[in-house]
C-alpha cells in the first residue's frame, strides 16, 4: 500500500526519471514505532513490495516523525544522521543516491496534476489553484 501511495504521489515529478538508477535495489525502512519493517524494491521508475526474507541493499531507521521530516524535506538527512536520529546501513553508494534524490526533489504541482488527471480536468485544477494562490496573496481588505 505504501508503494502505491508513493508512486501516485510522485507521478509527474523529476524523481521518477531518476528512480531507474536504483533499479532492483531493495530498500528497508524501519520506523521505531512500527513492529515490522517496510521492504520496498525499485522496479523501473516505481516502488513495489520486496520480499522481507531477502537482505536489503540499504536499511534506513528512525522515528516516524524523523522519516517524515526527511521525506518532506523539512529537515536535512545529514543533520538527523549526525544527531544519531537517523541510521543508514548497507551500500554506501545506494544510500548517497537516495539522499541526493531526496535533496533534489522539487515538487511541481502542475506536472503532478497533468500526470494524474485527464487534460481538461488538469487544466481546470491548475487554473483554480492559481486563482486560490492569488487570492491568498492579496492583502486583506478591512470590513466596515
Amino acid at each position: 500500500m505504501f508503494a502505491e501511495v508513493f508512486n501516485r504521489a510522485v507521478r509527474g515529478q523529476g524523481l521518477t526519471r531518476r528512480m531507474s538508477e536504483l533499479e532492483g535495489k531493495h530498500i528497508r525502512l524501519c520506523a521505531e514505532e512500527l513492529p515490522w519493517p517496510l521492504d520496498l524494491r525499485v522496479v523501473g521508475s516505481a516502488l513495489g513490495a520486496a520480499d522481507s526474507g531477502v537482505a536489503p541493499n540499504i536499511t534506513i531507521r528512525g522515528s516516524l516523525a524523523d522519516l517524515r521530516r526527511v521525506a518532506m524535506r523539512t529537515e536535512d538527512a545529514d543533520t538527523l544522521f549526525f544527531e544519531r536520529r537517523l541510521c543508514i546501513e548497507g551500500e554506501t553508494q545506494t544510500g548517497l543516491l537516495i539522499k541526493n534524490m531526496l535533496d533534489a526533489l522539487d515538487w511541481n504541482r502542475e506536472a503532478h496534476l497533468r500526470a494524474l488527471l485527464p487534460p481538461p480536468l488538469a487544466s481546470l485544477a491548475i487554473a483554480l489553484g492559481r486563482v486560490i494562490r492569488q487570492r491568498r496573496s492579496m492583502p486583506a481588505v478591512p470590513r466596515r
